[in-house]
């Protein structure tokens, strides 16, 4: 778990056809408060997570997802 961390959602969902977990959260590292999203999800038995973040007074939530979704 990241230190100071606030998760704004948790929430289930899919991701490539499979069953995922998307959180949304923020947190404040090294004095910056960073805002994050985040999809996990198994996939022939090995787990990933996707991760994309920026410094939350320059970013929104939606503006993180098109990362995420590239992969998808």
């Amino acid at each position: 778990a990241l230190p100071q961390a606030i998760v704004e959602t948790d929430d289930e969902t899919t991701f490539g056809g499979l069953p995922a977990r998307r959180t949304r959260f923020t947190a404040v590292i090294e004095g910056s408060n960073f805002r994050y999203v985040r999809v996990v999800f198994l996939r022939e038995g090995h787990l990933y997570q996707l991760m994309s973040w920026g410094l939350a007074a320059n970013t929104t939530p939606e503006e993180r997802e098109p990362f995420i979704a590239a992969f998808s």
